[in-house]
């Protein structure tokens, strides 16, 4: 499902929590942005996502599965990008 998805599916999502599997935590959907690279059709135009999550449920980068009501779980390559106080970040990359 992850490869038909688009930057209109998540858009609207934009602050929702993605539940982390395991104790609880789960990751908010910070920003969606699309891809600035033009593609022909029928490719979709890739696009990435920015999650924010606790540090207490710090990832590596790697394939983490994701669950939101919308889509059910999702199998996402998160990429860990920053730190802040006490939150960690993640990018996901579409192409």
């Amino acid at each position: 499902m992850i490869d038909i998805l688009t930057v209109d599916d998540f858009a609207p999502l934009t602050g929702q929590a993605f539940a982390l599997p395991g104790d609880g935590a789960a990751l908010t959907l910070l920003d969606v942005t699309p891809s600035r690279c033009p593609v022909p059709p029928p490719r979709r135009r890739g696009f990435s996502l920015l999650f924010r999550g606790p540090e207490a449920a710090a990832l590596g980068q790697g394939i983490v599965p994701l669950t939101h009501p919308r889509f059910g779980t999702l199998e996402v390559f998160l990429v860990p990008v920053g730190a802040g106080e006490g939150t960690r970040d993640y990018e996901a990359v579409f192409n």
